[in-house]
């Protein structure tokens, strides 16, 4: 596993590990809490070695000063919230210690749960406890292995923009490892995106939705259409493909002028359908395409299309209605040249 090649911002951002199981994200997360202890390569923070592989050094877990939130929250049963709490603070003076415990319990308002076991909170107020033991020592770094994964999907949809706050709020930069597309856009500011223990690319969430480096990332962060294309013609600022017979107009982002081999890239929510004609300020490519398939997801409708290539949109499942999509109608699919990343192949 390239630990070595794993980077954080400075301050409290938020850095998510992304990938499918077996990425090697929890592996990786563990290595830097020190529970695990990588065969090779090096792990640093803040001009600090934890561990190098080749020159035999390992600092052990107490003294990284890491916060760990384990997936299962792993809360003593048979101690309150505020025992829980307090454990993390060792050997720290009686006085001192319930003046922190009593800072945590305000901060992520757990008032009147503090002598509740754990059995008998819900899942989000167990996050909480779980964030705040983790929180409650002053550590240079957070990690959480998919802090929402134990919850009930209407639990975890709630606790997002909360989970992303509370976070935003300890001033403490945060490793997050999930595998939920929506979970990493809701929470994280930076992303690395892992697989088979190797990691594809890193850098700013929205950046590596719109615009995956290779078609393996775009898989992996679940660019729908993806398609074999052909460069027809480079310019200075667009770039003409062809999928099939179909022809594209994408903006030209630094596309070495050899490249005639390309994968095309659309994200669903950058289609936009509509009937009739194209107005005159409508985006360049405007596709003539039949609905082969509608899927609900919950209030999203997935739609299939034909324009000459498999093409996905993704509409709310009122603008489906208001448009009386049905499999079989026609309609126009309009994509944005900015919209149309294209990848080497």
């Amino acid at each position: 596993m390239q630990i070595d090649n794993l980077r954080t911002q400075a301050g409290s951002a938020i850095t998510v590990l992304f990938g499918p199981s077996r990425a090697g994200k929890t592996t990786a997360l563990r290595c830097l809490a020190g529970i695990e202890q990588p065969d090779e390569g090096t792990i640093s923070f803040r001009g600090d070695i934890w561990s190098d592989a080749a020159g035999g050094q390992f600092i052990p877990a107490r003294q990284r000063k890491v916060g760990f939130v384990p997936q299962d929250f792993a809360l003593f049963p048979h101690l309150s919230v505020a025992g829980n709490i307090g454990y993390s603070l060792g050997r720290m003076p009686g006085a001192q210690r319930s003046s922190r415990v009593r800072e945590m319990i305000g901060w992520l308002g757990l008032e009147g749960l503090e002598q509740r076991l754990p059995g008998e909170l819900s899942g989000g107020q167990q996050q909480r406890v779980a964030l705040a033991r983790a929180v409650a020592a002053r550590p240079g770094l957070l990690l959480l292995d998919e802090p929402l994964a134990a919850l009930d999907a209407p639990t975890r949809g709630r606790l997002r923009s909360d989970l992303r706050h509370t976070l935003q709020q300890t001033g403490i930069p945060a490793l997050l490892v999930t595998h939920d597309r929506n979970e990493a856009l809701a929470i994280g500011d930076e992303m690395v995106v892992m697989a088979g223990g190797r990691i594809l690319q890193q850098g700013p969430v929205q950046e590596i939705f719109s615009r995956p480096a290779s078609s393996e990332v775009a898989a992996i962060v679940g660019v729908e259409t993806v398609q074999a294309g052909q460069v027809l013609e480079i310019g200075s600022e667009l770039v003409i493909v062809s999928v099939g017979s179909t022809r594209l107009v994408a903006l030209n982002n630094d596309l070495p002028s050899a490249i005639r081999d390309v994968y095309v890239c659309i994200r669903a929510e950058d289609v936009i359908l509509m009937k009739g004609e194209p107005s005159q300020s409508s985006p360049r490519n405007a596709l003539a395409s039949t609905v082969r398939m509608l899927s609900q997801d919950g209030p999203i409708v997935r739609v299939g299309l034909d324009c000459g290539f498999p093409l996905t949109a993704m509409l709310t499942k009122q603008a489906c209605a208001e448009m009386g999509l049905a499999e079989g109608m026609k309609v126009l699919a309009m994509v944005k040249a900015p919209n149309v990343h294209l990848i080497a192949r």
